[in-house]
This record gives C-alpha cells, sequence and structure tokens, in this order.
C-alpha cells in the first residue's frame, strides 16, 4: 500500500501560550538531515576542449547580466531587508530569481566563475548567489505563511532553488541551510501518494488532449531527484525514490511501452506505468501542436546524473528512458510537407543551427540554448546512438547560435535576446542562464570521471498487514510515511524496541500519516513517552488531521494534565482537560476515539477526557510534540462505522491491494481503479470485527470480454472467506460466499450490463439476511451465516474496473 499524506505545514502557528508558537528553524536539524556535497573528491579541474569553453562564455555572460543589470532592474539593489521580497508567489516572480541562483552557484562552485569577465568580485557575486537562494527559501510557505509553493510548477522552482542551495551549503548560515532544505522537503512530501498524470491511458486513448504530461513529470522528478540525493538519510527516502524513478520513466514514455518487459529498478515498465506521454515516433504534443521545444524537456530528466554524482552516488537507470528515441526523433524524423508546414524535413537542419517547427512555434524563432544543452547530454550519457548525427556535431551549431546573441552590439551586459518575438517567455534571459549552468555542469562533471548507473530495485516502506489501515511498530528500523511536519525526527532504539522519536526542543514539531478524507470515525492508540520536563512541555497523538490549522490533539503535560484539544483555522481550543501524574521516562498508552461528533481520550485504559465537537470530520493522524523530547510507538488505528470514502484527495490509503494494480485516476471524478486483467484483482479496508452493515459502491466496467466481473466484498476474513456481490460481462448480478477457499454461488438474476456505464452496487447484511440491490433495486436475497463479520472490498476479474462513492453504514 502506498502510504499517503500530501498537505503540508501551510503558516505559523496561531496559538496559546501553552500551546506556543511555532519558531523560527531550528538551525541544527539540516546538519542531520542533509549529507553537503564532498568538493574535496572532485580534482580534475575544468575541462578545456572548445565546446566546454564556449558554453562557459555563455554562462559567465548570463552571470555578468544577472550580477548587473537585472540585479538593478529587479530592485534588488534598493532591498535592505534580511531577505529578499519578490513581488508575489507566482511563477514570473520566483522561476526566474531561481535560475540565477542556480546559474551562480554552479559557476562559483566550478570553477567557472570570472570576474574579469563579469566585472564583479567573487565575493560579491558569491553575496548575491547566497542572498538570491536564502531568500527563496525563505519565501517558500513553509516558513513564510504567505509563501510559495505546494503548486503546479512548484516543484521545478524548489529545484532551482534547492539545488542552488545544495551546491551553496558550505557557504550558508545554518539557518539559511534549514530553510533550504525544509523547501526542499516540503515539495518532496507533496508527490508521496501523488498519481502519476498522462497524456494518453494504457488503452491508447487520449486523456489530455494538447498536452503532453511529459515536462511536468521531468521537472517533478527534478525535485525528487534532489530530495534523494541530498538527504539519503530522510525516513521518507523510498517514497521519494519509487515516485522519482515512476516520474522518470512516465515522462516521455510511448504507447508501446505500456506493455514493455523490460526490467527497470525491480518491475517491468509495463508495471511502472498506467498510460503514455510521448507518441511512438518520440514526439510529444504540447500547445496542441507537435512541439520540438517540449520535446527537449526531457532534459529535465539529466538532471539525475549531475545531483547523484555530486552526492556520491550512482544515478538510476531510469533517467535515460526513451532518451534515444526522442534525440532521434529531433534529428531524423522526416516531417512531409504538406501536411505538415512548410518546407518540411527533419527538425534539425543539417548544417545550420536552424529547427524547424513541423507545425508551428509560438515561443518565439531564436531559441536554441534547451537545444544546446540536450546536444550536449546527447554526447555526454551516450544517448545519441539512434541518430544519424551525434550530440557533438550539433551542439557547436545551437550553442554558438546562442553565444553570437550575447555578441551582439549594445550586449555588453551579457544578455542574450533583443526583441520579444526572439522569445516570448518573460522570463527568457534567466532560461538562458540556468540551460548554461547545467550544461556546464555537465561538462565539469563528466571530467570527474565520477558518474556511475545502476538498475539497483530501491526499497519500498514496509505495508501495514492485509486489511488492517495502519499499525506499526518501527521494528524495521524505517518511519514508513510519515511525514515530518516540523521538528527532527529519527527511528532510534529504545530499550528493546524502535521508537519513533522527536529531539528539538524548542517550539511545535509535528509529524503525521494517513487517510485525509477516508478516516473520519477511528480509534488511535499509541505507546507515548515523554524525556524531559521543562515548565509547558508537552506531548500527545493527533486525530482527523485535515490540514496543520486543523486537527483534534489529545495530550499529556508535564505539569501534570491530560488534555483534549481542538485546532480549527490555526487556533486552538480546550476542549477538556483532567489532572493526572505524568513522569518523564515513563511510556504511557494514549487512546483517542473519534465517531462521528463523540471524542473521549484514555490513558492506560483509563478515560480522562471527553466532548461532542462535530467541527472536524475526517483527517490522518499524527503525533506532536511541544518543546519537548518524546517517543511514539505501537500505533494502532482502526476504523469505526460509518465509513466513507470518494477517493478525492487522490489516495487510496486505508485500502491494501492483495492483487492486481490499484490506483487513484481521474475518470469525471477520482475513482480507485484496477486495471490488470490476468486473473482476480482484491483490495480490502476496514474491521473484522465489523458484522451487521450495508456496503454500497458505484462500480464502472472497462471492458466486456466473456466472463468478466467485477464486484464489492463483505464480511472479508481473509483471502479465503467473504462474501461477493457483483455483476458480469455476461448480464447476470451474482452473490457468491468464499469460505474455506471455495467459491459458492448463493444467488444470480439476469441484468443488462454494459462496459463504460456506472452501476450501484449495494450489499445490506444483517445477522444471515443477506440483500443485494443494483441502482436501488433489490435482486439478490438470500439466507446465510457461514461468514459473520469481517472487512469490505473490492474485487475484479479479468477486468479493468473502477470503483467509488463507497459507504459502509
Amino acid at each position: 500500500m502506498m502510504i499517503s499524506f500530501r498537505k503540508w505545514f501551510t503558516g505559523l502557528l496561531a496559538a496559546a501560550l501553552l500551546l506556543g508558537a511555532f519558531p523560527a528553524h531550528r538551525a541544527e536539524a539540516s546538519s542531520i538531515a542533509v549529507v553537503p556535497i564532498d568538493w574535496s573528491s572532485f580534482t580534475a579541474g575544468n575541462p578545456t576542449d572548445s565546446n566546454s569553453l564556449r558554453v562557459r562564455t555563455l554562462l559567465l555572460n548570463s552571470n555578468k547580466y544577472a550580477l548587473t543589470t537585472w540585479w538593478t532592474n529587479k530592485g534588488f539593489t534598493a532591498q535592505s531587508g534580511a531577505y529578499l521580497t519578490f513581488g508575489g508567489v507566482d511563477e514570473p516572480n520566483i522561476r526566474p530569481p531561481a535560475s540565477e541562483a542556480l546559474a551562480l552557484a554552479i559557476s562559483l562552485k566550478t570553477g567557472a566563475y570570472d570576474a574579469s569577465a563579469t566585472g564583479v568580485t567573487q565575493a560579491n557575486a558569491l553575496a548575491i548567489a547566497k542572498k538570491l537562494t536564502a531568500s527563496l527559501a525563505y519565501r517558500h510557505k513553509v516558513t513564510t505563511a504567505s509563501g510559495w509553493g505546494n503548486g503546479w510548477q512548484t516543484a521545478f522552482w524548489a529545484y532551482l532553488a534547492g539545488t542552488a542551495g545544495y551546491i551553496l551549503w558550505d557557504d550558508l548560515s545554518a539557518t539559511d541551510r534549514e530553510y533550504v532544505r525544509t523547501m526542499v522537503e516540503y515539495e518532496a512530501n507533496r508527490f508521496n501518494s501523488y498519481t502519476v498524470p498522462y497524456y494518453r491511458n494504457k488503452s491508447g486513448t487520449i486523456i489530455s488532449a494538447g498536452d503532453t504530461k511529459g515536462e511536468e513529470n521531468a521537472w517533478n522528478s527534478s525535485l525528487l531527484q534532489l530530495a534523494t540525493a541530498m538527504m539519503p538519510d530522510h525516513p521518507n527516502w523510498s517514497l521519494w525514490m519509487n515516485k522519482n524513478i515512476e516520474l522518470m520513466i512516465s515522462a516521455y514514455s510511448r504507447p508501446s511501452d505500456t506493455t514493455s518487459t523490460r526490467v527497470l529498478h525491480g518491475k517491468t515498465v509495463a508495471q511502472w506505468l498506467n498510460g503514455s506521454n510521448a507518441n511512438e515516433d518520440g514526439t510529444v504534443v504540447n500547445h496542441n501542436i507537435i512541439h520540438p521545444d517540449y520535446m527537449t524537456s526531457i532534459t529535465q530528466l539529466f538532471n539525475a546524473p549531475l545531483l547523484y554524482t555530486l552526492a556520491g552516488k550512482p544515478t538510476p537507470e531510469a533517467f535515460l528512458f526513451n532518451a534515444d528515441v526522442v534525440y532521434d526523433s529531433l534529428v531524423d524524423l522526416n516531417f512531409a510537407s504538406p501536411p505538415y508546414g512548410s518546407p518540411g524535413g527533419t527538425i534539425y537542419v543539417d548544417d545550420s543551427s536552424t529547427i524547424y517547427y513541423p507545425q508551428g512555434n509560438d515561443w518565439g524563432t531564436m531559441r536554441r540554448m534547451q537545444f544546446a544543452f540536450i546536444d550536449a547530454t546527447a554526447a555526454a550519457f551516450g544517448f545519441d546512438t539512434l541518430a544519424s548525427q551525434k550530440g557533438s556535431y550539433w551542439e557547436p551549431y545551437h550553442a554558438q547560435m546562442v553565444l553570437d546573441m550575447q555578441n551582439r552590439a549594445g550586449h555588453t551586459d551579457g544578455h542574450t535576446y533583443e526583441a520579444a518575438a526572439e522569445d516570448t517567455y518573460a522570463g527568457r534571459e534567466e532560461w538562458v542562464a540556468q540551460f548554461a549552468g547545467r550544461d556546464y555542469l555537465t561538462k565539469w562533471m563528466m571530467g570527474q570521471n565520477k558518474y556511475t548507473l545502476t538498475n539497483q530495485a530501491y526499497p519500498v516502506p514496509s505495508a501495514p498487514a492485509p486489511g488492517d489501515p495502519f499499525n506499526y511498530s518501527f521494528e524495521d528500523g524505517t518511519a514508513g510515511g510519515w511525514t515530518p511536519v516540523n521538528g527532527t525526527w529519527n527511528v532510534v532504539t529504545d530499550g528493546a524496541s524502535k521508537v519513533y522519536k522527536q529531539t528539538a526542543t524548542s517550539g511545535e514539531s509535528l509529524s503525521v500519516v494517513g487517510d485525509s478524507s477516508a478516516w473520519r470515525n477511528y480509534s488511535l492508540e499509541a505507546t507515548v513517552k515523554l524525556y524531559d520536563s521543562i515548565a509547558n512541555n508537552a506531548s500527545g497523538i493527533v486525530g482527523r488531521y485535515a490540514d496543520n490549522d486543523n486537527y483534534y490533539l489529545f495530550r499529556l503535560t508535564t505539569t501534570g494534565k491530560a488534555q483534549l484539544y481542538r485546532k480549527s483555522a490555526g487556533t486552538f481550543t480546550l476542549l477538556q482537560e483532567t489532572a493526572m501524574t505524568v513522569t518523564t521516562g515513563t511510556s504511557y498508552t494514549l487512546k483517542l476515539l473519534m465517531n462521528g461528533s463523540s471524542l473521549a481520550g484514555y490513558v492506560n485504559g483509563a478515560l480522562m477526557v471527553s466532548a461532542s465537537d462535530s467541527t472536524i470530520s475526517a483527517g490522518r493522524i499524527g503525533f506532536r510534540t511541544y518543546n519537548q523530547t518524546a517517543s511514539i510507538d505501537n500505533v494502532a488505528v482502526v476504523l469505526s462505522l460509518p465509513y466513507a470514502d470518494n477517493f478525492e484527495d487522490g489516495d487510496a490509503f486505508s485500502w491494501t491491494p492483495t492483487t492486481g494494480i490499484w490506483n487513484v485516476v481521474t475518470d469525471g471524478s477520482s475513482v480507485y481503479k484496477q486495471t490488470a486483467t490476468g486473473g482476480e484483482a482484491v483490495t480490502v479496508t476496514g474491521n473484522s470485527a465489523w458484522s451487521n452493515y450495508t456496503v454500497q459502491a458505484n462500480v464502472k466496467l472497462y471492458d466486456a470480454l466473456s466472463f468478466n466481473a467485477s464486484g464489492v466484498i463483505a464480511r472479508y476474513q481473509d483471502a479465503d472467506n467473504y462474501y461477493l456481490f457483483r455483476v458480469t460481462t455476461d448480464d447476470f448480478v451474482q452473490l457468491y460466499r468464499k469460505s474455506g477457499g471455495t467459491f459458492t454461488l448463493l444467488q444470480d438474476a439476469p441484468l443488462t450490463v454494459n462496459a463504460g456505464t456506472t452501476y450501484t452496487l449495494k450489499l445490506a447484511l444483517s445477522g444471515s439476511s443477506i440483500t443485494g440491490y443494483v441502482g436501488g433495486v433489490p435482486l439478490i436475497s438470500v439466507t446465510d451465516s457461514t461468514i459473520a463479520s469481517g472487512k469490505i472490498g473490492f474485487r475484479t476479474y479479468k477486468q479493468t474496473a473502477s470503483f467509488d462513492e463507497v459507504s459502509v453504514n
């Protein structure tokens, strides 16, 4: 089961004194989480070949412009605060300075920077690079409540600024390092349960007309590349890396790849994919046209060898997936005119820097730096093997054109463009700078002879047992899917067992996990231990965590109280408290029951607090400390009735697939879809003690081969014992009992069943009475007492099907 949680810290705490306010980031947290680059291991110096010297000049020209004209025109010279303001939180405000920060960082730390070329001393250039980087991180919403982040493109901006911070790490203050670390961590955690988007689905139907998701997947991968490179010991590393690999493979996947048996990182390509983003010939469609500019966006994947090599790690082979096909398409794919635009031919034009756009170009006529970069990486990483002319042939044409533009009359400050028609993108100068920086870093890094590849299978987090939504003891040494919002969290040994321990002692520390929408009525139980007893210290468990401003908190204080708080819209309200003896170093079993508006908190089995409050209806679980070192262990969540899940939060955290391929996807709304067609596929959730209930769900069948069938499961005890109510493509509705591993048909009835139609299935169980409904009409009614209680689930047989709007009452 993919552990999910996507919402994260969204603002500063506004709390009473006892609960405290979120302080400035603790400077020491980053020293635990980030492993800095060992620059002493790179001793080969700077490359001196003609291509490297050319791109170094391009980079220095861009640096000169950034440090002089650009810096002044942006108004940064006039700003006197510790951190720059950028005039907003959108792409024009954040992406351009992040691009310049990265270009400057690369130039300064690789030794490419030359003060005689820029007219700015290295010390002043470094000061500007540091200020840009620190300010971008500080203005992220994880630190500044009204800041940028958690948006469609923000992972890419965080990659740019975060990589600048990673490269400049040794030059940043401890506080600024922590701003960088938490920015990267925040954006990376957004992808822990992310559903990867596609241009086509697995059956070949275009589901995102006119817009490949290749660029988006590639830039999201770049952020996860950075997070896994700089934080190799992070508790969410496995989640990040596996999503990173999925994004890499999906970015420029072709329709034929959806059946590929090639194994990458422990799974076949087909198993990684739920669709495709490129055409079979390697072209991609964006802005409703075949767009060469977006074919070069595959280069966002080529940050991987730069980052992992800087980190001293091998690079996942997935970063090269289909790079050879895309590059060959640029070089050799011929477009006849008509139907394509005049004059026809190949995108790359022999003996020329000209780029042919077969269906037109909406970004301007003189964009070449992205082509120079893909040429450079093709030569460096060897994915030009299919092309008739290699990357080393094409790079001088495309890079020299950019240099010629920079050398035009009136360009004494190093800028590239003149009229906007040359490149209509508002951040075009900064765009050139970051490409030039990454190009030079590629050449510098390859000269160090440190780059290696791996096709290893990365470990995935331990999953809860089938049917148990969450039950975790940390004995495997990992934190599973827990996401630290703030604080310093690690799995450590405490006595004879491993615990999840928080060690920051200044302000709030919070870590969360679970299902944000389906977990409504449940009990949360955990073993909690407090390690110090400074006044106003407190630690406890969190329930119905909707986001950082909305949840319930049941905690123990070192002043001797058990307290139940509600945090709503950022404000804490004490619902009830009871005096009790609290001793540091002692383990307490805390239990929080939430059923509708009824809330109750227990300590070691004794009821301590209770309240009636319906403000927050659903959410994840968590553990929160304030000014205190504390640990949690033996976490258990048991779902209660009523239960509902519509999958609109984008995940299926509560569900445990036992067979099949299950993902939350968009089909009008978010649905839980199963796509394996080789046999049985089952997923379950709930409580094995549920006995008399009604389970209902919307079921949609996507194909209609003979003997296909899909439906809902009730009273699931294990894989061999449950009831199954299903519709079949042979036009029946059927109720089966599976007992001791053997299916028995209890009753069936004729029903016209069409692929593509959604059916509302309902199964009511009360004692031995079982009634099945389709669309509200009772069609099945039997008496059977073989299985008295159990969880719910979905089952398909040789069929793609989706499920939605599930409820249990």
